[in-house]
């Protein structure tokens, strides 16, 4: 099975994890202009980078060393994780303005 979204019959160059922390990305990017990610303190937001790259490893790990291929967990974790890169850098960015 690819690894890889297949875009009008042709495979793309990213895999579905790639395309899926891009996609939380822009997610994560969104949220950070509003009102509930100033609820998120910048300690919050690594613990939340952290959990999601526990989970990015174990779900790799599990699919490793298997030899499956879930490609729904695939895009839930790499979704997640970049969300979790923007809530980081969102509040980070928070913290740096009120100093």
């Amino acid at each position: 099975m690819s690894r890889s979204f297949i875009l009008n019959g042709s495979q793309m160059a990213f895999c579905i994890r790639d395309v899926s922390v891009l996609i939380g990305i822009v997610a994560g990017l969104v949220f950070s202009y509003t009102e509930f990610s100033k609820m998120i303190g910048f300690r919050k937001s690594i613990l939340m980078i952290s959990y999601a790259f526990i989970i990015l490893m174990i779900d790799w790990a599990i699919q490793h060393t298997m030899d499956v291929d879930v490609a729904i967990s695939r895009i839930l974790t790499g979704t997640f994780f970049g969300f979790a890169l923007m809530c980081v850098l969102s509040s980070y960015e928070n913290l740096i303005r009120r100093m």
